[in-house]
């Protein structure tokens, strides 16, 4: 073999592995680009699920309290937002789920000063509901957020840091839902 054909070789053997690399680095990063966006589908069938209960609870404590019209409406709105929230970047949803978050704090503390109201079976059974959705939410998100976490740090790490950005592998945010502690009716 001469100097050229050798020499070509190597180059050759080199391309390969670092083309191999590439591909490897790149289905790493898609594997976990795709781990995160399960996690956020999980996250977002949860979010349905709570905001599935709200106007049940919304209609049965409509009658007792007439004068609270401002707060049920406030209600209403926020799980509007909400619905068009779900699936939305990170701190839209976020925001939005807040303020679901913040309106159904201030419906519990009223249905609380109601004793007929909070005693009565249906409205016991919605807010059982709604604090089971509020903690599958809950775990929804810790799984959301260590993928995102995965994913963020695999992006970072060496070499794939040199190959993220031109590959198109962009940081992924987390969801920062502060649900209402699980309160028991």
């Amino acid at each position: 073999m001469s100097g050229t054909t050798v020499a070509a070789a190597v180059a050759g053997a080199v391309l390969l592995v670092l083309l191999v690399a590439v591909v490897r680095i790149r289905n790493r990063l898609v594997a976990r680009r795709e781990e995160v966006a399960e996690a956020r589908r999980q996250v977002d069938v949860q979010l349905r699920r709570r905001h599935d209960v709200v106007p049940a609870l919304v209609r049965v404590v409509e009658g007792y309290l007439t004068h609270e019209r401002e707060l049920l409406v406030r209600v209403a709105g926020a799980r509007s937002a909400a619905v068009a929230a779900v699936g939305a970047a990170a701190a839209t949803t976020s925001a939005a789920e807040n303020r679901l978050t913040a309106a159904l704090a201030d419906l519990r503390g009223v249905v609380e000063a109601y004793p007929r109201l909070r005693s009565g079976e249906l409205v016991l059974r919605l807010q059982e509901d709604l604090t089971s959705a509020e903690n599958r939410i809950a775990f929804a998100r810790q799984f959301h957020a260590d993928a995102v976490m995965r994913y963020n740090t695999a992006r970072e790490e060496f070499p794939q840091a040199l190959l993220a950005g031109p590959l198109g592998f962009r940081p992924e945010a987390y969801l920062d839902l502060d649900l209402a502690p699980a309160q028991t009716p």
